[in-house]
């Protein structure tokens, strides 16, 4: 008997059923929630305080600093150049000479940091400023750009300020650890201030990367990233390690949208460094 010929309408289709099957696999991942990041693990009290400890001996190291850099300044309101050279000097524990000049070798401002005071002398504008340096802010824009400039400085020299280990949290995060630095006392009255410092420590280099101020919101305010270090000083008899210090600082503030970034093209440190080489230019 001849065959029937078999319709082709009612052929099986055998492969759709893969198909359907692995367009169901794929919805499926696509709905599933991400793979979740490591978690923070909190860090045991004794190896938070040598993670301190040993922040502190590296910062301790640097007794002077001399370098050569590029200085960016954005943000509106600044009364002198975006871009210039610059020359940094430092003494410990804070003494601060930042110089800035024009394309042309023009000083553009000079400012001196002496523990907790301060002055800048602007010459083009004629203007000379002077106080505490906890008083920056009430001098307006050019304050700001100052005060970020010391921020920039203190996450330089790997500075991680006052800490009460009462008021400490750190966890490992990744490849870093995490410091937070809560105030003292609820009662404080912190209203208007940063009530929370958030430093972040690469392991490898072990190094302050940034730092960060927060609000009483977690809003930050303030943040200063550090990166591209290199070795400025070998070990030597009286030094035990390499000192490595970042070359590119930025420090930006978010609420005021200003912020200054400082490259260095040269640091020299431990020096000798003449008193006479932190007077401020006469004026």
């Amino acid at each position: 008997m001849p065959r029937e010929r078999e319709d082709p309408h009612t052929r099986p289709t055998s492969w759709i059923v893969p198909i359907f099957f692995l367009s169901g696999i794929l919805f499926a991942l696509s709905n599933c929630a991400p793979l979740p990041q490591r978690p923070a693990i909190s860090v045991k009290p004794a190896i938070a305080e040598q993670l301190l400890v040993t922040l502190g001996q590296k910062e301790s190291a640097i007794l002077s600093l001399k370098g050569l850099l590029r200085i960016h300044i954005q943000g509106d309101g600044v009364p002198i150049s975006r871009r210039m050279d610059g020359v940094l000097l430092y003494r410990r524990p804070r003494l601060i000479r930042l110089k800035g000049f024009s394309p042309l070798g023009g000083l553009v401002f000079d400012f001196l940091v002496n523990r907790d005071h301060y002055t800048l002398h602007i010459p083009k504008e004629g203007h000379v400023f002077t106080g505490k340096v906890g008083d920056l802010e009430a001098t307006g824009g050019i304050g700001v750009l100052v005060k970020l400039s010391l921020q920039a400085m203190d996450t330089l020299l790997g500075k991680v300020g006052n800490v009460d280990q009462g008021q400490l949290y750190v966890v490992e995060d990744g490849d870093q650890y995490r410091i937070e630095v809560w105030p003292s006392s609820a009662e404080d009255d912190l209203a208007d201030e940063d009530i929370i410092r958030r430093i972040w420590v690469g392991r490898n280099p072990f190094q302050v990367s940034q730092l960060e101020h927060l609000s009483s919101d977690g809003e930050i305010i303030v943040v200063v990233q550090a990166e591209d270090f290199r070795p400025v000083r070998k070990p030597s008899p009286l030094e035990n390690s390499t000192i490595m210090l970042p070359f590119q600082v930025v420090a930006e503030d978010r609420l005021g949208e200003k912020s200054v970034s400082l490259k260095f093209q040269e640091i020299i440190a431990n020096a000798p460094l003449e008193a006479k080489e932190f007077g401020l230019t006469k004026f």
